[in-house]
């Protein structure tokens, strides 16, 4: 029973000067942090193609109508996004060949 009091007493001293050294290491750290990170984001060629998903051609409905115009721009939208898919990543994008063989059909 005696050393519950102690260890209680112990602990709040060893919390603040953990607390005072964690600062003191603490503040000196983001400076050269700061100063990496400067020196990597002079690179910043991959940052566009973190959020490039490939595209999806258009999903086709259940039912057997379906609007021509809704359709053109919905192959068109996905044109568009292939093609900056293929210019910023370099991979081809087989359904975009697909969707050609489907209108000429």
């Amino acid at each position: 029973s005696k050393a519950k009091p102690k260890s209680s007493k112990d602990l709040p001293k060893l919390k603040d000067s953990d607390d005072n050294t964690s600062a003191q290491k603490a503040k000196p750290k983001p400076k050269k942090s700061s100063s990496k990170a400067r020196s990597k984001s002079a690179k910043p060629a991959a940052a566009p193609k973190k959020n490039l998903k490939r595209p999806v051609p258009p999903p086709r409905p259940r039912g057997g109508r379906h609007s021509k115009r809704i359709k053109q721009i919905e192959v068109e939208q996905f044109k568009a996004e292939a093609e900056e898919y293929q210019k910023q990543t370099g991979l081809p994008v087989p359904e975009l060949d697909q969707l050609d063989d489907h209108k000429s059909e």
